[in-house]
């Protein structure tokens, strides 16, 4: 590698691990995560300046295994960045992503120590269990990240994590083509015999130090323009979010009627009702822009997600249906608007924190009590 992508890796390097000490003790999970990020592409860059093997075989190991770890943290960051639900509350980590992270280390360890200490052959067996597999985990986890980013992007309420949404995708998308090539390349090229040292590829190489520089400039010329942390410019992407209050806020003069409209919409029209609806569906019907109806729902309703706030007025009207009638409890998920009972069992526990059968059986309960009485 010559100088001047060196220097550019040095540049990156110095402001990824300045920027990850930074936040990494914080207590917010999210800055922790991105903190943890940044030192691991620093790791990730540092492979190719600095010859981990000549200090030490375990040094170049651990260094190898941390950096490879990154496409996991990015998928725990859209998962905690983009994943919240009606109480505004993170739902735990899925175990399974877990044992997804843990097999790909373990499988990847034991594959590289197998093949150096030449207990086995460059077979295609040994490509597909301790290469193949787990770097088709790591790609998995990654796209499936991207797709949460994706996936939300109409229903965010937030504007500040809209547009970060779109940064995400972006920066997690290159990151993963440029650096999995990579990775193709250079083991294909040692199962063939050859050295890692002795695989070039000089415009992959200038790519990723480009990448590295601009990655690491976005954030820190940010937080440096702003004059805030990077935790606090964290915060303004994902605010706390609570069931509605409508009058949490004083509303100004010029949203009173829009908030009056809307709630109409909702308790009497029962907008929330229509298959289909969408934020700019919604504004269209409105006669305002999609911007101006985020910003009130989010501001006034205290949503961060569109389909938070709609499923608030279904879960209200389910849960008078459920004490009032006997009927299916499917027919009446259907009824106020919702496409799926796993969803609507998943709305309804955010809310009243029981599935809508026990919920009934509460209700049943209480009020044949209460006629005794």
């Amino acid at each position: 590698m010559n100088s001047l992508l060196q220097a550019g890796n040095l540049i990156s390097i110095t402001l990824l691990i300045a920027m990850g000490i930074q936040i990494l003790f914080q207590r917010s999970t999210l800055a922790r995560l991105f903190g943890v990020l940044f030192l691991l592409f620093s790791i990730y860059l540092s492979l190719a300046i600095i010859d981990y093997q000549a200090i030490h075989p375990i040094l170049s190991f651990v260094a190898a295994r941390l950096s490879s770890l990154i496409p996991g943290v990015i998928w725990l960051l859209a998962f905690h960045l983009f994943r919240d639900n009606q109480e505004g509350k993170q739902d735990a980590v899925p175990l399974y992503i877990w044992f997804l992270i843990a097999g790909y280390v373990g499988c990847r360890s034991l594959g590289v120590a197998l093949f150096f200490l030449n207990i086995v052959s460059n077979s295609v067996s040994f490509y597909a269990i301790f290469i193949l597999a787990p770097q088709l985990i790591m790609i998995g986890l990654a796209t499936h990240a991207i797709y949460i980013g994706v996936a939300g992007f109409r229903a965010d309420l937030v504007e500040n994590r809209r547009k970060f949404r779109v940064v995400f995708v972006i920066t997690a998308s290159l990151f993963i083509v440029l650096t999995r090539i990579k990775t193709w390349i250079i083991y294909n090229g040692i199962l063939q015999g050859l050295s890692s040292d002795s695989i070039s590829i000089p415009v992959l190489d200038q790519l990723i130090v480009v990448y590295a520089l601009v990655f690491s400039f976005t954030f820190f010329l940010t937080s440096f323009r702003t004059s805030e942390t990077l935790s606090g410019l964290l915060s303004k992407i994902t605010p706390r979010v609570s069931i509605a209050d409508f009058n949490r806020k004083r509303i100004s003069e010029g949203d009173k009627l829009l908030v009056q409209n809307i709630k109409q919409k909702m308790e009497q029209n029962r907008q929330y009702n229509e298959p289909g609806l969408t934020v700019v569906k919604f504004a269209k019907e409105l006669g305002i822009h999609p911007h101006k109806l985020r910003r009130v729902i989010s501001t006034y309703f205290n949503f961060s997600n569109f389909n938070q706030f709609l499923n608030f007025y279904r879960i209200q009207e389910a849960a008078q249906n459920l004490s009032a009638a006997s009927g299916p409890i499917s027919t009446i998920a259907y009824d106020v608007g919702f496409s799926s009972i796993s969803a609507f069992n998943a709305a309804f526990k955010a809310i009243h924190g029981v599935t809508p059968t026990n919920y009934r059986i509460q209700k049943t309960s209480t009020d044949q009590t209460y006629k005794h009485k």
